[in-house]
């Protein structure tokens, strides 16, 4: 009986083990393929290593990828929902879909692709409007930066970080009346935001307005001191002492 057992205990280790290496051979074919540009052999090959660790970002990242390449949009809601389903966390799936975009130099893709997906999974609309958000904001595209910002807000009235990119935004068209009033109810939500702080101390201290910039000014300096801070604040007190 013994015997039996310990037979039995080899031969399922042998499975494994062969079901290892065949998974780890598959995967290096894969990467094969994806460097050399094969897109579709890649593709088909990663699908083959995520229905073989339905848990793995990297091979539902590369199959994603892998697909848009080849302009075929039919796979990576498909992909992100039997991923999703596993229970594995979305971050790491959409860090590495971002840095495989842009590694080929497409990153019109990546933001086509997240537009797209936010129609086919609605039940992730809000993360990926938050990557949306995040995409226009490095491309410095301000309409769109205050479309998803004010998207974002609906769900979270007064959280400064959309409302630090609304006022940048803002800034960017030239809109300052609706760029200060974002900065300031950003510190109404949060008075340490630096990021609001040193946008209105710098505005009003581009006008010589001493009065009002210094607090702001001098606010962000006591939550992390720089050489451009005390400079600033010293030409401003020094302004304000010769009026």
């Amino acid at each position: 009986m013994l015997r039996i057992k310990v037979i039995l205990t080899i031969l399922t280790l042998s499975g494994v083990l062969i079901a290892h290496a065949g998974n780890d051979a598959v995967g290096a074919r894969a990467a094969r393929a994806y460097a050399a540009g094969e897109w579709a052999s890649a593709q088909a090959l990663y699908t083959v290593a995520a229905d073989a660790e339905p848990t793995s970002a990297d091979a539902a990242a590369h199959m994603i990828v892998s697909a848009e390449m080849r302009a075929d949009t039919t796979v990576a809601a498909t992909a992100l929902n039997r991923y999703m389903s596993t229970g594995s966390p979305l971050e790491p799936l959409l860090d590495d879909v971002e840095e495989l975009c842009y590694n080929q130099g497409r990153a019109n893709m990546y933001g086509s692709l997240l537009l797209r997906l936010t129609r086919e999974v609605p039940y992730l609309r809000r993360p990926l409007a938050l990557r949306l958000l995040k995409f226009y904001i490095f491309r410095a595209n301000p309409e769109q930066t205050i479309e998803y910002a004010t998207m974002l807000l609906r769900g979270q009235p007064g959280d400064p970080q959309y409302l630090n990119a609304m006022g940048k935004a803002y800034m960017m068209l030239g809109d300052i009346g609706r760029a200060v009033r974002c900065f300031a109810d950003a510190l109404t939500s949060d008075p340490d935001n630096r990021e609001a702080l040193l946008a209105l101390g710098n505005y009003y201290g581009s006008l010589d307005d001493a009065a009002t910039a210094l607090p702001y000014l001098r606010r962000a300096e006591a939550l992390a001191p720089s050489e451009y801070l005390e400079r600033e604040i010293e030409r401003l007190q020094n302004l304000q002492e010769n009026e």
